[in-house]
């Protein structure tokens, strides 16, 4: 029987020893077997059981292997989260806001630590250099930028914008905003450990 696995993390608690018994990866999916206690199923009791997890349409992210192939690890699933990507403030929501500078940035490195620092922590498979006006990828060239007189700083949904706007405050930078609509993202975020990815739909098979 197959269950929408945010739902049914959303009702059940996760209980150790659980661990990843088994990593299957195809064409843009990812099947995980867990084994152990088996916390899905109510009462309580019983031997070890196993669950299939399932990830379809992988996209962005990044899978660490030290994490999913760790098979003796009795607590392989202490961090796992999966949520709605609209959840999450970090995504494309829809309404975007570019940012534009009208004189040099001071310190267009500390911008670039507020908004990686934060997607670090949110644990984003993303980067600054998703959001702000990086050329090419280089910081060098960010920095080169931000000397200039008149510049795209960023592009970014309103709770990084806002961030954003609060640096740019704080530095004393004149600046305006011009906003767009895009079409939204829709998905699923998962947290495995170092592991992080979003993809289409994610299930769990009991």
């Amino acid at each position: 029987m197959k269950t929408d696995l945010i739902d049914l993390l959303g009702k059940t608690e996760i209980v150790h020893p659980t661990r990843i018994a088994a990593v299957e990866a195809s064409h843009r999916e990812l099947r995980i077997t867990i084994a152990g206690y088996p916390w899905w199923r109510p009462g309580t009791g019983g031997g070890e059981e196993r669950i299939v997890f399932s990830f379809e349409g992988v996209e962005e992210g990044q899978l660490d292997a030290a994490t999913l192939l760790d098979m003796q690890e009795d607590e392989a699933l202490e961090v796992f989260l999966v949520s709605r990507l609209a959840d999450e403030p970090w995504a494309d929501t829809g309404t975007f806001y570019a940012s534009y500078c009208s004189e040099p940035l001071p310190d267009p490195l500390r911008l670039f630590a507020v908004v990686e620092d934060y997607l670090w922590d949110a644990g984003a498979p993303r980067s600054a250099r998703d959001y702000l006006n990086v050329p090419c990828g280089y910081l060098s060239r960010f920095c080169d930028l931000a000397g200039t007189a008149s510049f795209l700083v960023a592009e970014a949904p309103k709770h990084l914008h806002d961030m954003i706007i609060a640096e740019l405050r704080r530095q004393n930078v004149t600046h305006n905003v011009l906003m767009s609509e895009r079409p939204s993202k829709r998905g699923v975020f998962v947290q495995i450990g170092g592991t992080s990815f979003v993809c289409e739909g994610a299930t769990a098979e009991i």
